[in-house]
């Protein structure tokens, strides 16, 4: 993990705004742009850390619970492969 998605996991985990701007975008694109909108360089594999990482439970989450209720930013054609 690079210096800046330490970074941008921190934040997403103490500003609740901010992770739900992430985990409630359209698509993957609108959620890494938004991310470097806020400073940071972080790729696909690091915003499914981060929003996976919010489960209190095992870690991982269903693609229904990473879809959430408004759909999210996660859909399962590109869950599917992580």
């Amino acid at each position: 993990m690079t210096r800046d998605e330490q970074r941008f996991l921190t934040l997403f985990h103490q500003d609740a705004a901010f992770a739900e701007s992430i985990a409630s975008a359209r698509s993957m694109d609108e959620s890494i742009r938004i991310a470097g909108d806020r400073g940071f360089e972080v790729d696909a594999e690091a915003i499914r850390r981060a929003i996976r990482s919010q489960s209190p439970g095992d870690g991982e989450l269903s693609d229904d619970e990473l879809n959430g209720p408004s759909g999210g930013a996660i859909d399962s054609s590109w869950v599917a492969g992580y």
